[in-house]
């Protein structure tokens, strides 16, 4: 089944597939190890997770709410994690780069550099590289200033 997921505030976060609503947990304490449980009302009923909704979501929506009964407008931008940054960041290089080279151009130009073949068509790719690597940090790490973010595997 798709599904839209929300947060704790009814914020949109994605859509997904299921097979089914997972239950409501809570995570409880038992001999001094913690354990997630399904959550129970009064008679020993379950609940169904709340951040999924079955209802779609009315098109036009720019930041769509779950207010409990339907879709409003008026969610809140969410703030990205730093490893979300970090795969825009990467996805945003392979783009600019795939702009000008394809993958096998790349695996090409880097096994001649290898072999010793071509350094000089390697040293225009490395500095477009660079360029690429450069304009992706300036757009998702837009308040840096002096110190660029290091990024591992980057």
């Amino acid at each position: 089944m798709f599904v839209r997921i929300i947060d704790d505030n009814g914020n949109f976060v994605t859509d997904d597939f299921v097979d089914e609503i997972p239950l409501a947990t809570e995570t409880v304490i038992v001999d001094g190890e913690e354990i997630m449980q399904p959550l129970l009302d009064e008679f020993g009923n379950t609940y169904l997770d709340k951040h999924y909704i079955e209802t779609p979501c009315p098109e036009g929506f720019i930041l769509p709410k779950w207010n409990g009964t339907e879709w409003v407008e008026g969610g809140e931008i969410l703030p990205l994690t730093d490893e979300q940054k970090e795969q825009m960041y990467k996805d945003l290089v392979v783009s600019y780069i795939r702009e000008q080279y394809s993958a096998d151009d790349e695996q090409a130009i880097l096994r001649k550099k290898i072999a010793g073949i071509d350094e000089g068509e390697f040293d225009i790719f490395n500095t477009f590289v660079e360029e690429c690597k450069v304009k992706a940090k300036t757009q998702v790490f837009a308040d840096w200033e002096d110190d660029i973010p290091v990024i591992e595997g980057a």
